[in-house]
């Protein structure tokens, strides 16, 4: 006679050891995966900003040695397409920035003058940007800038606003340095930007500057134009610490200036080089391309 033979079926301690031990290694190996994916974004970060430092060196070395001018402020790239039926879209239309440049954005003129793609200007980690007079994605759940609310246009499927420029130009910060800090023979600062003057609000020379590998062209920002008290990331109030009572206006969305791992920020200086810099070890004097001496602290 010949018996079958009968298959062991777990039990429910087994089981039950089987789940809790998954559950222990995903514990473990789902935050690595996440830190992990959000490494390889910064990275994807840096290499977008290596592309818009060739494509200002491109500009600046056609243009007598100059950045662009200081008057592309707001976040459209492409040409409104809220009302279009899907097969009239035309996704390929820029925004004309000769025309209305305050409602541009600053790589514009930049990406048509050198053929970078808007992709370019892309920081995959980002979550929110200003929205006032922006192109957003059409999934984007919080369309509202002031009150105000903001169109999602079709043809943006992610955010091509990702870095706010530099063109912090106020005169004396809220916990002003010592004068040691100035770069230049005038006692003023050193901007990106002519502020008065005929000349006012046009890029510098750039080749003028002393300390090019410490003049921030821009950053991880969730301004498209970083002018002054409220845009620019720092210790404001002297407290030690960078947060929402430094930016009164971002309170909420503050942290966009840090938004990489380990609240680091990506950054693009005006020789070239990218780096990813913590809250921590940010100052104010990034912005005006001059080192502060180390006494210092800021924060």
């Amino acid at each position: 006679m010949r018996h079958t033979k009968q298959q062991r079926a777990f039990t429910i301690i087994e089981l039950l050891v089987v789940i809790a031990v998954i559950g222990v290694l995903s514990a473990i190996l789902l935050p690595a995966i996440g830190t992990a994916r959000n490494n390889a974004k910064t990275t994807t970060a840096s290499s977008n900003l290596r592309q818009i430092g060739t494509a200002v060196a491109k500009y600046q070395n056609q243009n007598k040695d100059r950045f662009i001018d200081n008057k592309y402020n707001l976040g459209r790239w492409l040409a409104p397409q809220t009302n279009a039926a899907p097969e009239a879209l035309n996704c390929s239309k820029p925004w004309d920035y000769k025309s209305a440049p305050g409602a541009a954005y600053w790589g514009l003129p930049l990406a048509e003058f050198t053929g970078i793609g808007k992709e370019a200007w892309h920081d995959p980690m980002t979550k929110y940007a200003d929205v006032d007079t922006a192109d957003i994605p059409m999934d984007f759940p919080d369309n509202n800038f002031n009150g105000s609310p903001a169109e999602p246009n079709p043809c943006i499927d992610k955010w091509y606003l990702s870095f706010g420029l530099n063109a912090v130009n106020k005169n004396t910060p809220f916990n002003a340095p010592p004068r040691g800090w100035y770069d230049d023979s005038s006692g003023r600062r050193i901007c990106l930007f002519y502020r008065s003057g005929a000349r006012a609000g046009q890029g510098r020379a750039l080749s003028g500057l002393k300390h090019p590998d410490k003049a921030l062209v821009c950053h991880s920002h969730l301004e498209a134009r970083i002018e002054g008290s409220g845009d620019h990331c720092w210790d404001a109030n002297g407290d030690g610490l960078i947060n929402g009572a430094d930016m009164p206006e971002w309170s909420q969305h503050w942290k966009e200036c840090f938004r990489h791992v380990g609240d680091r920020t990506v950054t693009l200086w005006v020789d070239g080089h990218t780096d990813a810099i913590a809250r921590s070890d940010w100052r104010e004097d990034f912005y005006f391309g001059v080192p502060a001496p180390e006494e210092f602290a800021n924060p």
